[in-house]
């Protein structure tokens, strides 16, 4: 593994939603703008998107799986963006 920097990246913000999910029980329409702070850029496309594909799937907006869908999809996706810039610059 040549990059820790992106493994930390993606487990900081799996730690920080937890934080916010379980400790600060942040639900509603602050989880929105939270999951929107947390995963950003990638959740401005993400969160938005899983709105329209969650109730397909049977889950609740704001619900648990819903809620771990967003960030883990947001903080692949910017794991996934790092590691496209960072081999773009090394060229």
């Amino acid at each position: 593994m040549r990059d820790k920097r992106i493994i930390i990246y993606v487990l900081a913000n799996v730690a920080v939603f937890a934080l916010g999910y379980y400790v600060a029980n942040i639900r509603e329409m602050g989880l929105y703008l939270f999951t929107l702070a947390v995963g950003a850029p990638a959740s401005l496309g993400i969160v938005p998107l899983s709105e329209t594909i969650a109730p397909r799937l049977g889950w609740s907006l704001g619900g648990a799986p819903h809620a771990w869908a967003c960030d883990l999809t947001s903080a692949g996706v910017n794991a996934a963006i790092y590691a496209a810039f960072r081999r773009f610059r090394q060229g």
